[in-house]
């Protein structure tokens, strides 16, 4: 008996003492002892019926338990799918600011070769008092462009920030 349960071996002591008093009673004919017998069995269905209500409710705390991990693994994966797609947007907003920052550099690169060509092309064209106008003329255009291109490479900053907090948003 000791794979049986102290609930199950109630049961049946109950069950067992009900059939003895009721065929004790239907030989001496007592009908309080055959009522006794019935309440014997009566109580054994109700130790059952609680063993099974018992197992029942087990059965729901198990699933509400598995539910309750099944939400959560589920609220974990949104998560980290948000913080994924967050993090690859990021990524992308800097790529794209990098290749705006090296167009800038290239463009301003550009612009400082040409204008290096014009000063070159003005030396060449004008005398020597000339020169020395050309050559202040050249040192204005020479900050001039040097203040656009850092206004420019402000510029492109700025929206490739606006562009990075628009996509944050």
């Amino acid at each position: 008996m000791s794979d049986v349960e102290p609930n199950e071996t109630s049961r049946i002591v109950e069950v067992v003492k009900g059939k003895a008093k009721k065929l004790a009673g239907d030989l001496t004919d007592d009908d309080a002892l055959r009522r006794e017998g019935e309440l014997h069995e009566q109580k054994a269905d109700l130790i059952d019926e609680s063993r099974q209500q018992h197992q029942r409710a087990e059965t729901e705390a198990r699933q509400a338990e598995l539910t309750e991990r099944e939400r959560a693994l589920a609220e974990e994966s949104e998560r980290l799918a948000a913080e994924t797609a967050a993090a690859r947007r990021e990524e992308q907003t800097e790529r794209e600011r990098r290749a705006e920052h090296a167009e800038v550099e290239v463009e301003a690169s550009l612009r400082r070769a040409a204008l290096h060509e014009q000063e070159e092309d003005l030396e060449r064209a004008v005398s020597a008092d000339e020169r020395q106008a050309a050559e202040r003329l050249a040192a204005e255009h020479r900050e001039a462009a040097a203040l656009e291109a850092e206004a420019e490479v402000k510029e492109r900053e700025a929206e490739s920030l606006d562009l990075a907090a628009r996509r944050l948003d």
